[in-house]
């Protein structure tokens, strides 16, 4: 025995036309903003960086908190294994504190810290060259590196960096040996 098509139809109709759709962002699962632990320890100030890998090595970091207390910064890190790894507080200076902010262990001496990562936009830091790294270092070591761009000018590569937290205006520009120059002058 054959169906008719009309009945066919109907039950078609019937079939997928109580059929709902779902809005795509219901099955979207990403939500959250764009960074990571290791965007984060990138954007970090050098002293700090190095504080943190002193500290706990390659532990791994669930996230980092710029906290503000009385006037003063410091950086919280929380890690996954909280039991061997409690939260790290480092003040920009690279000094270790207790949760109070009151100092634990003063910053190390070093006259060079290491840099990872890179800025959220710009140039990568790792990109940088070792003279330009050194430079940012000596001129703003507790400073945390907003954007790195690179300028050209005839043959001549330049280095603008701008600090999170400073007046947008106030930037360092460094030639590729790290010289510390007013504007880029073209050759």
């Amino acid at each position: 025995m054959r169906a008719s098509p009309v009945l066919a139809v109907a039950l078609a109709i019937a079939a997928f036309g109580c059929a709902r759709t779902v809005p795509e962002s219901a099955l979207y699962s990403y939500k959250r903003p764009l960074s990571s632990p290791g965007a984060k320890l990138g954007g970090l100030p050098p002293a700090v960086q190095q504080t943190i890998r002193a500290q706990t090595g390659s532990a791994q970091i669930r996230d980092i908190d710029k906290l503000e207390h009385t006037g003063r910064t410091a950086y919280r890190v929380m890690y996954d294994d909280e039991l061997r790894f409690p939260p790290l507080y480092v003040a920009p200076d690279g000094s270790v504190l207790y949760p109070d902010f009151s100092v634990a262990v003063g910053a190390g001496e070093d006259d060079f810290g290491v840099m990872t990562g890179g800025a959220a936009r710009g140039i990568p830091i790792g990109d940088l060259p070792v003279n330009v790294l050194k430079a940012i270092q000596r001129e703003a070591p507790t400073a945390e590196i907003d954007v790195v761009n690179r300028i050209t000018s005839g043959e001549s590569t330049y280095y603008e960096v701008t600090f999170k937290g400073r007046d947008p205006r106030s930037r360092l520009l460094l030639s590729e040996s790290g010289a510390v120059l007013q504007e880029p002058k073209p050759k």
